[in-house]
């Protein structure tokens, strides 16, 4: 019988950004409410892979003035210095979804592959002329890394261990990360849920491409037996690590 393989995942908080309203966190809520929120990087490793899954915020003043927010945080080359990683030596960047503040370091990762919904990527390659310059700054390292681009159509097992499901739902393309660990499965839902009390109370964001289709994504992960991790709560960052 093959043995299985796991994965350790570790969250790491690249920086926090804000405010942000709640009525973004969660569809219905206060307009008048907001607070900041943390961006995070999840590093996968299982024996010679080398695996991130989102690359989290750049908080430079430039990233500040385009999205009109503060961001602050340090410099994510030395954050995963100071973890022992290399990121000369990642194999895969997987893309849960192309916005902002989950691209914001893709230039690091020189060597991976990029692995993102095909459906994700088409407006990133053609988007409209009054975005032109707003994207640029944040997907201008995935237009120069197109040859090393993975375009997925749909769910897909990516190898043993590591599986791609397309929820859509806050983005045409956005996907989820279903990862084998030696606790048990972990999937990390990017911005599918924002926070754990989404898929507590069954309350979609309120940044959304398609609320059926979140709604949907959500009722799926409440549906498994898994550890949960949420694009933007600040509990994500009491974890360690798992498996």
């Amino acid at each position: 019988m093959k043995r299985k393989n796991f994965f350790r995942v570790k969250p790491i908080l690249v920086g926090e950004f804000g405010p942000v309203r709640e009525d973004i966190k969660f569809r219905g809520g206060d307009p008048f409410k907001a607070e900041t929120v943390p961006s995070y990087l999840f590093y996968l490793e299982s024996g010679e892979k080398h695996i991130v899954v989102d690359t989290g915020l750049n908080p430079s003043q430039e990233t500040a003035q385009l999205v009109g927010l503060e961001c602050k945080g340090e410099d994510l080359a030395d954050l995963l210095q100071q973890e022992s990683i290399d990121p000369e030596k990642v194999d895969l960047v997987i893309c849960t979804h192309l916005h902002w503040d989950h691209v914001g370091n893709l230039e690091l990762f020189k060597k991976a592959r990029i692995v993102c919904q095909r459906s994700e990527i088409g407006w990133a390659f053609s988007p409209p002329h009054w975005e032109m310059g707003y994207l640029r700054v944040f997907l201008e390292p995935l237009w120069e890394a197109s040859e090393r681009i993975l375009a997925v159509d749909g769910n897909m097992k990516l190898f043993e261990g590591i599986n791609l499901i397309k929820v859509g739902g806050h983005t045409p393309g956005s996907q989820v990360v279903e990862v084998d660990t030696a606790e048990g499965k972990v999937v990390i839902a990017g911005d599918l849920i924002m926070s754990f009390e989404n898929l507590q109370r069954e309350w979609p964001i309120g940044l959304f491409w398609s609320l059926e289709e979140c709604m949907r994504g959500i009722r799926y992960l409440r549906e498994q037996d898994v550890l949960v991790l949420p694009g933007h709560d600040w509990k994500v960052g009491d974890i360690d690590s798992i498996g």
